[in-house]
């Protein structure tokens, strides 16, 4: 049976980033699901191994820790290992159903304790324009009604705000939750918007703080500086855990409240 109260709680996590950000998912989502009565969890793990995509191994431990579902982005597919975890039945990474020609799914539905959880995966186009990407506002809603029972929600990765805010509006009414990943900057923008769909801009990043979204500074000013190819090193220090909670009405599949996660960490 679904909640005693009928209130269903998904946390959801922002970009895990490197080891360091692996590292604070298995550190802090154990007990907040026992502290927030958390029903499932879904993390976006496209950068789990830095800037190379997510291995098997790395997916297996998010799982391990507690995740139910894993999304992708724009680094979907920058570690080849990502073939192989498409390739096991029935395990729960998905990618931006909006990526033309590629493998996987870009949707997933699960049930747990009689509760059934529908998650959608999107990326944007706004300053993206390289990737092989068709409209995703075109076929999101096709996707949505394919989902007969439970409650749905969609991880919007994309560049620009406006095109995560126009999504957010698109949808409301229609999923229980838009969350927008991809910047690793966390927005103070959650809210419940007109027709019962909880939103924020950006959820933030899982990883190294004392950064530029996740890499060592002096390498990312340097490449600004100098405008030259450079390689990516992930930072170290800083570690937090961010995400946001949402809360939602299994009847009426309205969102009740949002809220940002924010754990500063010592690894």
């Amino acid at each position: 049976m679904p909640h005693s109260k009928n209130k269903i709680k998904i946390l959801f996590i922002g970009d895990i980033f490197s080891k360091k950000g692996i590292l604070a998912v298995e550190t802090v989502i154990p007990k907040l699901i026992e502290d927030e009565d958390i029903n499932f969890v879904v993390c976006n793990g496209e950068n789990a191994a830095g800037y190379e995509g997510i291995t098997l191994r790395y997916a297996k431990r998010l799982l391990k820790a507690g995740v139910d579902v894993i999304t992708l982005g724009n680094h979907a597919f920058s570690n080849k290992d990502v073939e192989n975890i498409f390739k096991k039945e029935n395990f729960p990474l998905i990618r931006p159903f909006n990526f033309k020609n590629v493998s996987g799914e870009g949707y997933i539905s699960i049930e747990k304790n009689g509760i059934r959880l529908n998650v959608i995966n999107a990326i944007g186009r706004v300053f993206l324009e390289r990737l092989p990407t068709s409209d995703p506002f075109d076929k999101i809603l096709d996707i949505i009604n394919v989902f007969t029972s439970g409650i749905t929600v969609v991880d919007f990765h994309a560049e620009a705000t406006a095109e995560k805010m126009s999504m957010g509006h698109f949808l409301d009414g229609y999923v229980s939750t838009m969350i927008g990943t991809h910047t690793h900057v966390q927005t103070a923008d959650e809210k419940i918007l007109p027709k019962g769909t909880a939103y924020i801009t950006d959820i933030g990043m899982t990883g190294p703080h004392d950064s530029v979204i996740g890499i060592k500074k002096s390498i990312i000013m340097e490449k600004i500086k100098t405008k030259e190819r450079v390689r990516y090193e992930p930072a170290k220090a800083g570690i937090e855990f961010q995400g946001a909670i949402s809360t939602i009405n299994y009847e009426t599949k309205k969102a009740i409240s949002i809220k940002r996660v924010k754990v500063k960490l010592d690894l």
